[in-house]
């Protein structure tokens, strides 16, 4: 094969069979060899691909740039390619392989050369802002536009005609109208790209009714999860539904007797051959895992917004308040103060709240839950979630033990104890989840069993940080690492950005102190 012109050529025994599918291919001889001529397109790709010629993608070969901060991995160009061929796809690579950057060199591309006009991106709600910063990384001319809060604010956005717009599952639901069966959102856009598909795993929610709406069926629509079936292999039947209908049985019961078996009246397994069913039929897809991306750093850093409940967000006022009259009353403000009152803003940014007696007080804390419940779920192994509040720690084991098993490591935890739990972490399939207090799994300790770690929220010492993130940073570590960062507030992200970058702490909550009360 040889590319020449704008067109490929290929060397073949049978040119019929490429003038059949391809009736622009021309057949010419050279040299007493069958040749054959094809434009070098997408759609001229796509059909050589799936009849075992190793056609190359045109993005490479007709002058696209992948603009932004970064060159592509290998798997991420693979990614790209991949989505551009596809009108309806899934994407299921792991948590941490740039996904999103390969879905927006992919959406570029197709901007670039006509295909598409305006895409939305459908994500959770802690997600958005990564969509808003990933994009200004790696497709800074393109616009972006942010459709959350308000009904009205949404619209406003809608009709900026920015070129993509990122809105969250809910924001998407409360625009559909069920009764009428319209929304908002109808033909404004060309692709929609949905952010942890495996939330729409129900086919009965409100949710997944309204996605099912604006997805049309000449709308380009990517499905992206690294955890498509995280309960059972009947998660993906509503999936696949979206992407490709005729796959599945239209009624959920007989797509459940093929990949389930029934123990008892209420008790369903999978069979032993589901995976590989689920598989065959979630397609066409495309999956590399952490362990295939031997181009990825050995481990990445990121950050996870969240929001504040009105309550959490009524008392941080208050706190503030408070903090800028004693201000003004005149006490001196030290290092040590100032971390007084930035930690209670912190336990009430986690939703637990010491009163004056050193007794909790528990506030609605659910979007960072919720959040938190995201990278679990997206998380490809075990996960470590390291917590600075003993409290805080208790109100997580009730909350994450609803969707996983999960221990404590913490102070109280007699040494005894830790180890037991330390030792099932490593060596057994369960806990999946560790939350631990950072001091306590600061040295020593070897939990390669887990690649992702997530901070709840951030510490105060750049040592016990790096050694608390060593705990999977060792021999024996088999997956690229993925550690996040949880915040709701800038001052939380102020303190990551010491911890990351090791400068003073000290100085560092002064001015934080002094920034808040102003």
């Amino acid at each position: 094969m040889i590319c020449k012109g704008g067109a490929l050529v290929f060397g073949v025994d049978k040119p019929h069979v490429i003038t059949a599918l391809l009736p622009n291919a021309k057949h010419f001889k050279h040299m007493g060899k069958d040749l054959v001529a094809i434009k070098h397109s997408m759609d001229a790709t796509k059909v050589l691909r799936n009849i075992g010629l190793k056609a190359p993608h045109p993005m490479h070969h007709d002058g696209f740039t992948f603009t932004g901060r970064y060159t592509p991995m290998a798997h991420q160009y693979e990614t790209a390619e991949f989505l551009t061929l596809h009108r309806k796809a899934f994407v299921l690579n792991d948590m941490g392989t740039g996904k999103t950057g390969a879905a927006l060199w992919a959406l570029d591309y197709l901007m670039a050369r006509g295909h598409i006009k305006r895409v939305l991106v459908i994500c959770p709600l802690s997600v958005t802002k990564v969509w808003q910063d990933e994009a200004f990384t790696v497709i800074p001319h393109r616009s972006v536009g942010t459709m959350t809060g308000k009904r009205e604010k949404r619209i406003d956005v809608l009709e900026s005609r920015a070129d993509i717009c990122i809105i969250n599952f809910d924001g998407v639901t409360s625009l559909y109208d069920a009764k009428t069966k319209k929304s908002p959102l109808d033909n404004h856009f060309d692709l929609i790209i949905v952010d942890e598909a495996s939330t729409y795993r129900n086919a009965q929610t409100q949710r997944y009714k309204a996605l099912q709406h604006i997805n049309t069926p000449d709308m380009r629509l990517w499905l992206m999860t690294g955890t498509p079936t995280p309960n059972a292999p009947t998660d993906a039947w509503a999936l696949i539904r979206l992407v490709a209908p005729n796959r599945v049985p239209a009624s959920f019961k007989l797509f459940q007797e093929t990949v389930m078996r029934q123990q008892g009246p209420y008790k369903w397994v999978p069979r032993p051959n589901a995976q590989a069913v689920v598989r065959k039929l979630m397609q066409p897809a495309v999956r590399f895992e952490k362990a295939d991306c031997l181009d990825l750093p050995s481990i990445t850093y990121n950050n996870r917004s969240c929001l504040l409940s009105a309550e959490q967000t009524k008392m941080f006022d208050t706190m503030r308040k408070r903090m800028k009259h004693e201000g003004e009353d005149g006490e001196t403000i030290t290092a040590a103060n100032a971390a007084v009152k930035i930690i209670k803003l912190q336990q009430i940014c986690c939703g637990v709240v010491k009163d004056d007696t050193e007794q909790p007080i528990y506030l609605d804390a659910k979007p960072r839950l919720e959040a938190l419940k995201e990278l679990i779920e997206e998380a490809p192994d075990k996960v470590i979630v390291y917590v600075p509040f003993l409290f805080s720690m208790e109100l997580l084991q009730a909350e994450i033990s609803k969707y996983a098993t999960c221990a404590v490591v913490n102070g109280k935890v007699p040494n005894a104890e830790r180890a037991e739990i330390f030792t099932a972490f490593q060596n057994t399939s369960e806990p999946r989840v560790l939350i631990a207090h950072p001091a306590v799994a600061a040295h020593g300790l070897t939990l390669t069993a887990a690649s992702t770690i997530v901070w709840y929220a951030p510490i105060y010492s750049s040592e016990q940080y790096e050694q608390a993130n060593a705990r999977i940073d060792r021999k024996g570590q088999k997956n690229a690492m993925s550690v996040y960062h949880l915040a709701a507030h800038a001052f939380e992200w102020a303190i990551y950005d010491v911890l990351r970058n090791k400068t003073s702490m000290q100085s560092t909550l002064l001015t934080l102190y002094r920034q808040l009360c102003g």
